[in-house]
């Protein structure tokens, strides 16, 4: 019997009323965010005054106190568990918005999952793959009933990123391969690593064998990773989603690349019900790495699940095993909130045909349910490959178990997410009381010590612009000269070239014409491979020009540091760039144009490969085969001639090399003076770029100038700072506690 109208237009109903707990959902979602970034924010403060303040050497017994009190003080556990409840809120979020109401059919292979998908949305297996091999689907698909809609499919694909983390990544954990290639051309060019298969178990070696197919048949699918979405009939589905073919042949391999995908068909007898079915292959099954995508899909995307379980004819015997109780627990650990038992059905699949009859194992298992360990909310028998049975024993008593049910499940879902929410509030507000009672504060600023730091950016400011300025001047008027470091290295390098032609012998030559049939391509080989390696020596320039750039960087940073010892707040040790790099990230955000600056200088590389490698490549045409057909080679010719040949194609190289390195002398001169106008522009030129320095400055004053500032002031600034975060992050707490039940 199909669902009653009533029943359609009451999903239709629950679905739209969860968008109250969608919002929900979002406003709590908002609040924990802003309380995540003040307890950050805080936690960046406390270890900010553990580096400044000198546990050996204090001045005042209250700073000692303050100091032993905030050491304890763990906020960034607080954080890393704010951050998995926005987690869960986007699922709620994503849950509760949804405009359909997301069954899932779950089950091993062979059970007849996709049969019940089939029965349940009207397609064929000439859409929804089924088999009697191996598990046929591949790729987790989703149908949704679309009645006013012209029947398609989309197939959404894998980009890099997400097929190496996604779909071959897990292999490479649950098999202990070590960590997966870095890309997919390494994973092509790589042979996967060597396992035991002594000590592997059936599931392993299934899904090692899985791992090699992908790369064995890698070829044939990896032109659609990254591909964008695509809309295909649904007769192109199967081509897709399957492993098979229809007549059982296992020749697909696009399902590799694929994502997931979404089919759109009008159910049989739903008219506009908002519903859609969600079919997870591999769940339960051996060969499959992605387990923890499935169970997320199960967490986030899926409302109500349908467990398939095919029992054995009658006669053969069966029973419920390990695999099965595996299967639930796999399921039923997706949902912290809610019991499975309160969201599933058991399917127990009745086949009955000349050849095979079960219906008396279906009675005897579903007799024979272990309660204790597997419990659904009703255990059907039903034969998935039979609509009528499958609407009226299946699919209508669970939409009518929905109807009287999901509003109460989403009731809990929600109740569950906020006593767990609520549990972590009351920790912070507990923290941040402590964090509170950690510092009294004294009397204020001394207005003497302002004073003094004025004077003190006053001279900073006059000594980097003095400074700064001089030393653009000095690079403005020998921009056009040109760089006698990277000149000296262009002839030296060409010096060597010269004296170390990497020429084959006479025996090799011959060799290589045994080997490859003619002299003519054992001539080719052997100019490539001369060019390849002259070009290798040419990257010996990376060096020069990353000197010449960290020379330049080196006089900025002592330009900086000179008039100010800002070296104490980011350490100049490990060199210029990565001073550079650690002052602009130690930059607060709302410090854009200070920022700005620093990325620009730290970030700035003049490299071989993207300021030289282009320009003279043509110079090196007389090295590549059919490009220089001055040094073509005679007929007949003999392994002298090739030699002699090959000599001076080199040298032909160099020399047409050398002049044009050389004409590029003067453009590191004129770089430096370029990136240090721009340099400057930014952090001394800018508009209120001398207030921002100054703020800046003023919160680091007791680091910049611990000589200055006695440690009764700086007490009192680090623990004004310390007051103002802690009620930044009540004020953020209270809103977030005013969203939950009490």
């Amino acid at each position: 019997m199909p669902p009653s109208t009533s029943t359609r237009n009451s999903i239709a109903d629950l679905v739209d009323r969860r968008r109250a707990f969608a919002a929900a959902a979002e406003q709590r979602r908002e609040r924990i965010e802003k309380l995540n970034l003040s307890l950050q924010q805080l936690a960046r403060l406390r270890e900010r005054l553990l580096r400044t303040c000198d546990q050996d050497d204090f001045v005042h017994e209250e700073m000692r106190i303050f100091y032993d009190k905030i050491q304890s003080l763990d906020a960034d556990t607080l954080c890393r568990r704010l951050r998995s409840e926005m987690q869960d809120y986007d699922g709620a979020r994503s849950r509760f918005s949804r405009t359909t109401l997301n069954i899932a059919v779950i089950g091993r292979a062979r059970q007849g999952k996709s049969r019940l998908l089939q029965a349940i949305t009207g397609l064929s297996s000439r859409e929804l793959p089924d088999g009697m091999g191996e598990n046929c689907t591949g790729v987790k698909s989703t149908i949704y009933n679309s009645q006013t809609t012209d029947p398609h499919g989309e197939v959404f694909f894998h980009d890099d990123a997400s097929f190496i983390g996604d779909a071959i990544g897990p292999y490479y954990e649950m098999l202990a391969l070590g960590p997966p290639p870095s890309s997919i051309a390494s994973f092509a060019s790589h042979r996967i690593p060597a396992a035991s298969m002594e000590e592997m178990t059936v599931r392993q070696t299934a899904m090692y064998d899985r791992l090699q197919m992908m790369q064995e048949h890698l070829d044939e699918y990896r032109d659609l990773l990254g591909a964008e979405k695509r809309r295909i009939p649904l007769s192109q589905l199967r081509e897709y989603v399957a492993q098979d073919t229809p007549e059982g042949r296992r020749d697909y391999r696009k399902y590799f690349a694929v994502r997931h995908v979404h089919a759109y068909c009008a159910f049989p007898n739903m008219e506009d019900a908002p519903i859609a079915v969600i079919d997870l292959p591999g769940l339960g099954d051996t060969g499959y790495g992605d387990e923890e995508r499935l169970l997320n899909t199960l967490k986030t995307e899926v409302d109500f699940a349908f467990f398939v379980r095919m029992p054995r004819s009658t006669g053969v015997g069966d029973s419920w095993a390990d695999i099965d109780l595996d299967l639930y627990d796999t399921a039923n650990s997706s949902l912290e909130a809610l019991r499975l038992a309160d969201w599933s059905f058991l399917v127990l699949n009745k086949v009955q045909t000349k050849n095979s009859n079960n219906a008396d194992t279906c009675d005897m298992l579903r007799s024979s349910l272990p309660r204790q360990f597997f419990s659904s909310a009703q255990c059907i028998v039903a034969d998935c490959a039979e609509e009528s049975e499958v609407e009226g024993k299946v699919l209508t008593p669970a939409l009518e178990y929905l109807e009287t049910h999901l509003e109460g499940l989403d009731r809990e879902y929600d109740a569950y997410h906020s006593r767990e929410l609520d549990k972590l509030v009351t920790e912070v507000e507990g923290t941040l009381s402590f964090a509170g009672r950690a510092v009294t504060l004294g009397r204020s600023a001394d207005a003497e010590a302002h004073e003094v730091y004025k004077d003190l950016f006053d001279d900073f400011w006059h000594k980097i612009s003095t400074g700064l300025e001089r030393l653009v001047r000095e690079l403005k008027e020998t921009r056009d000269s040109e760089d006698e470091h990277f000149r000296q290295h262009v002839v030296a390098l060409i010096e060597h070239c010269a004296e170390t032609v990497p020429l084959p012998t006479e025996d090799e030559i011959s060799s290589r014409r045994d080997h490859r049939g003619s002299y003519d391509t054992a001539y080719s080989d052997f100019r490539n491979e001369m060019r390849s390696q002259l070009s290798r020596e040419f990257l010996r320039l990376d060096n020069v020009l990353h000197q010449s750039m960290e020379e330049l960087k080196q006089r900025v940073v002592e330009i900086l540091c000179s008039s100010v010892r800002l070296d104490r707040l980011v350490s100049i040790d490990g060199g210029a760039s990565p001073w550079l790099h650690g002052f602009g990230n130690e930059l607060p955000p709302d410090y854009h144009r200070l920022k700005e600056g620093f990325s620009v200088l730290a970030g700035f590389e003049l490299s071989y490969r993207g300021f030289i490698h282009h320009r003279i490549r043509r110079e090196l045409d007389v090295l590549t085969p059919d490009s220089a057909t001055s040094f073509s080679l005679p007929t007949p010719a003999d392994s002298a001639m090739v030699r002699e040949r090959l000599d001076a194609a080199y040298r032909e190289a160099l020399h047409e090399a050398e002049p044009a390195l050389l004409a590029l002398a003067a453009e590191p001169s004129q770089a430096a003076f370029g990136i240090t106008e721009e340099f400057v522009d930014r952090i001394l030129r800018a508009k209120r770029v001398e207030r921002e320095w100054d703020v800046y400055l003023n919160r680091h004053r007791l680091v910049l100038w611990p000589e200055v500032f006695d440690r009764i002031g700086e007490l009192m600034e680090l623990k004004q700072e310390w007051v103002e975060a802690v009620t930044h992050a009540r004020h953020a707490t209270d809103d977030l506690s005013r969203l939950l039940p009490r």
